[in-house]
């Protein structure tokens, strides 16, 4: 009302009212256009629970706008973080397998080196063994002994090593039990231990098998032992009691006793099974039993059975484990079972004239030798029973003792008149042999 120019002025006293009251209610006038700022603020003031409504998801949606993508291209990065972390670690995995194949590679090397270094120390060492074999034997036993693998080794040994050992060896070892007679003797499989009982009444002694030195002694309680075997290594041997009222399982490392195992009834003999790591007995009221003995924390019996042949008085494990040989009281028989099948009849050879003294299994387990006291050998063919040969002794010499060659073709039997037979099955020859003399003859076979 108060503009110079007329046209710009209110024309009717109504109009400025209606603007005052606009004015009031925080309405736009009209005696000028607002703009923009002033209407906002105007609604602002005059509704303020809807702009700040308006205002909230306003600022929301900016919010939302501008946090979404920012989110994305964090999940982006984050994601294409992870795919290098993934390449990285795929990479580093290449590079461990390529590392383990060159370490293998690299050991395997070196295994053929250490290995070509064996054999030209072992050619070389044979040379030196065979040539001072005969001036210096402790020496030369040294450099055989060297190469008698570990189990983890190869096994180098060829026939220069053998026919080296047979040549160094070939002498007695003598040493001395003191008073008391020896009961019984076991070599362990490799030759490493001379286990050793006496009439002391202290159980065993082990002993070093190349030179005969005492180890370590076995101390039993309940006296000396009748019969010693070993297990199939070096580690484990079963010992029984003169009186046959234990057996016990000791550890040849450190002497001590593992376990016992005990019975119903006296023990009267006993077998180690190499194969099937079990000990078999034999009890004096005629029952077969087996132990399984391959953990030696759980040993435990695991079959038993009533032999169906009467008074049976000794066992002879076959040395592949397959069959079971026992002999009874004064005897002219031999009984043989199938280790799988002892509950069934026997094989019976028959055709001794005396009781049998000695028996004695071929390595392979398919030949038997067995003596009597008529001074009769024979050999047997396992499992037909049949006999293969017949060997007379005319020196009457009454025979106690038969074992096998470790070459398998030649049969060495000792008597009481301290001659030493050897029969060599090959040309059919027999050697004589005592302190003084040898000789070689034909026997007749049949």
């Amino acid at each position: 009302c108060l503009e110079k120019d007329p046209s710009r002025r209110y024309q009717t006293a109504r109009g400025l009212a209606d603007d005052l009251e606009a004015w009031q209610d925080y309405r736009p006038i009209t005696a000028r256009a607002p703009g923009f700022v002033e209407r906002a603020v105007k609604l602002v003031r005059r509704r303020p629970i809807h702009a700040v409504l308006i205002g909230v998801s306003i600022l929301l949606l900016l919010t939302h706008g501008i946090a979404a993508p920012l989110t994305a291209l964090k999940q982006i990065d984050l994601r294409g973080q992870a795919e290098r972390a993934q390449q990285e670690e795929a990479r580093y995995r290449l590079i461990a397998a390529l590392d383990k194949q060159a370490a293998l590679e690299a050991k395997a090397n070196a295994e053929r080196i250490a290995t070509d270094y064996r054999m030209l120390a072992y050619s070389y060492s044979m040379r030196l063994a065979a040539a001072i074999g005969r001036t210096d034997r402790l020496s030369s036993q040294g450099i055989l002994r060297a190469f008698k693998p570990t189990p983890s080794q190869q096994d180098l040994r060829g026939w220069e090593w053998y026919f080296n050992f047979a040549d160094v060896y070939h002498e007695p070892i003598y040493f001395d039990v003191g008073k008391n007679a020896i009961k019984t003797l076991s070599f362990s499989p490799t030759g490493r231990f001379l286990a050793v009982a006496s009439d002391n009444k202290n159980g065993s002694v082990l002993r070093d098998g190349f030179h005969g030195a005492i180890i370590r002694a076995l101390n039993d309680p309940t006296g000396s032992h009748s019969q010693i075997v070993w297990g199939r290594d070096d580690k484990y041997l079963a010992t029984l009691s003169t009186n046959g009222e234990v057996c016990y399982i000791w550890n040849a490392e450190n002497g001590k006793q593992v376990t016992a195992l005990s019975a119903e009834s006296t023990f009267l003999s006993l077998s180690w099974n190499h194969q099937n790591n079990q000990i078999i007995a034999l009890t004096d009221d005629n029952v077969i039993r087996v132990w399984d003995v391959s953990n030696t924390a759980a040993i435990s019996e695991t079959y038993s059975t009533q032999a169906v042949v009467e008074k049976l008085t000794k066992i002879f494990l076959s040395p592949n484990g397959q069959y079971l040989a026992a002999l009874t009281m004064n005897g002219s028989d031999v009984f043989i079972w199938s280790v799988n099948q002892m509950a069934q009849p026997p094989i019976v050879l028959s055709g001794h004239d005396g009781f049998i003294s000695a028996l004695a299994w071929h390595r392979d387990g398919r030949w038997l030798a067995t003596s009597d006291h008529v001074n009769g050998v024979r050999i047997w063919e396992v499992p037909s029973g049949a006999r293969l040969a017949k060997l007379h002794d005319s020196n009457q010499d009454l025979i106690s003792s038969l074992v096998w060659a470790s070459n398998g073709m030649q049969l060495l039997f000792g008597g009481e008149k301290n001659l030493l037979y050897s029969f060599d099955l090959l040309n059919g020859q027999r050697s004589i042999h005592n302190y003084n003399f040898e000789e070689t003859n034909s026997v007749s076979i049949s």
